[in-house]
C-alpha cells in the first residue's frame, strides 16, 4: 500500500481516470463543493433472528475393521431439558432431603429448572463428538470381544448408544450416570479424560443400560449372588440419609453370604410383609448403599458431622460397587476394560 498511497492523494490514479473516461464519467473538478444533504433519522437495525436450534441426530456408523454398524444418538440441548423437567422416571420428584441439599437445590422444581439450564448451556465440539464415537467403538468392541460372563457381551454392543450432555457440575454434580436408555455426560468429562479413560466410563454406563433393560437376567444374577433385596427405594422417609442414585433400581439391596430362608413376598407386598424378612437380613447380612456424611468446622475450629455439600459426601466405603448390586457389576465390567486395554486379557 506505501508505494501508492502518493498517486491517491489529490487527483485519481491513472488506471481510474481511463475507466471513468472510457464510461463517459469526467474528473470532479478540485474545486468542487459537496451539495449537503438533509440530514436523515438513523433507524434501528432489526434484531438479528436467533440461530436454528440444535436438533436430536442419529448416526449410523460402520466399523472399518470388523464391518459392525452402531448407532449413536446425540440429543440436543432443547431435548434433554425436556426430558430432565418431564421426569418420567421420576428420579428428581423422588429425591430426600438431604439429595437436595447435596445437589444445592430448594426443592425438586428447583432442581429440574439447573438441571435444565445446565442441558441447554452445553455446547459440544465436533471434536468432542468424534471422541464419544471413538470411544463407544472401543467400549463395543471390548464388549463383543471380552465378555461373556455376567452376560453376553454381544447383546450389549447392540445395545444403541443415546447421549445427552450437560456443562459444569450442577446436574448430578458432572457425574456420568444413566436415566431410561440415556448416557449423561457432562461437557467437562470430555475435556479431562483420555480416549481409554472415556471408553472405560462408557463400558460402564452401558452396563446400567443393559441392567435397566433386562430384569429378569439382572434379577437371576443377583439371586446367584446372594444380592437380597431389602426395602423399596419409593418407601424411604424424606429425611432417610441414603444417597439416590439413577443407575439403581427400585429397590435396596443386602450382600448376604447365604440366600436368605425367607422368600421374597409378591411385588405388590406392603412394608410390613417385607418386616420378617428385613430382619433376617439385618442379623445375616451387610446393607449397602452410600450413606451422607459431610463435616464441617465449628467455631473452635474442629470438624463435626454436617450436612453433605456435594453429592459425594458419602460415608466412606459406601459408595462404588458397595452402594448396590448394579454398581458392583457395572465395576467389575469396566474393570475388566482396564485389563483389557493393557493387553492382561479379559
Amino acid at each position: 500500500m506505501s508505494a501508492t498511497t502518493d498517486k491517491l492523494i489529490g487527483k485519481l490514479p491513472w488506471w481510474m481516470e481511463q475507466i471513468m473516461g472510457g464510461v463517459g464519467v469526467g474528473r470532479p473538478a478540485a474545486s468542487a463543493t459537496p451539495t449537503p444533504r438533509p440530514p436523515t433519522q438513523t433507524q434501528a437495525l432489526p434484531p438479528l433472528p436467533k440461530p436454528a436450534p440444535e436438533l436430536t441426530t442419529t448416526l449410523r456408523i460402520t466399523r472399518p475393521d470388523t464391518g459392525a454398524t452402531i448407532s449413536v444418538t446425540f440429543m440436543s440441548p432443547e431435548d434433554t431439558a425436556a426430558f430432565i423437567v418431564e421426569d418420567a422416571d421420576g428420579y428428581a420428584s423422588g429425591l430426600t432431603d438431604l439429595d437436595l441439599i447435596a445437589r444445592q437445590s430448594a426443592n425438586a422444581k428447583n432442581y429440574k429448572d439447573r438441571a435444565a439450564q445446565a442441558a441447554t448451556s452445553a455446547s459440544l465440539t465436533p471434536a468432542q463428538r468424534d471422541a464419544v464415537i471413538q470411544a463407544a467403538l472401543r467400549a463395543d468392541a471390548f464388549f463383543k470381544s471380552c465378555i461373556n460372563d455376567p452376560f453376553d457381551g454381544r447383546i450389549v454392543a447392540a445395545i444403541p448408544w443415546v447421549f445427552a450432555f450437560t456443562s459444569d457440575t450442577s446436574y448430578e454434580g458432572g457425574l456420568p450416570h444413566t436415566r431410561a436408555n440415556i448416557i449423561f455426560l457432562s461437557t467437562d468429562i470430555l475435556g479431562s479424560s483420555s480416549a481409554e479413560s472415556l471408553a472405560g466410563t462408557l463400558a460402564h454406563e452401558k452396563v446400567h443400560i443393559y441392567q435397566r433393560q433386562n430384569p429378569e437376567a439382572m434379577s437371576e444374577w443377583m439371586g446367584n449372588k446372594f444380592y437380597e433385596p431389602f426395602s423399596k427405594v419409593k418407601e424411604r422417609p424424606s429425611s432417610s440419609d441414603v444417597r439416590s442414585n439413577p443407575d439403581m433400581n427400585d429397590w435396596y439391596y443386602a450382600k448376604c453370604k447365604e440366600p436368605s430362608p425367607i422368600s421374597m413376598p409378591d411385588s405388590t407386598a406392603e412394608s410390613h410383609e417385607l418386616r420378617p424378612r428385613q430382619a433376617w437380613i439385618l442379623d445375616n447380612c451387610e446393607a449397602m448403599g452410600a450413606y451422607y456424611e459431610g463435616e464441617a468446622k465449628d467455631p473452635e475450629g474442629n470438624m463435626v458431622p454436617s450436612n453433605p455439600e456435594k453429592i459425594t459426601d458419602v460415608r466412606k466405603g459406601t459408595d462404588g460397587p458397595n452402594e448396590h448390586p448394579y454398581e458392583a457389576m457395572a465395576y467389575e465390567v469396566a474393570g475388566r476394560f482396564g485389563k483389557w486395554v493393557r493387553g492382561d486379557g479379559c
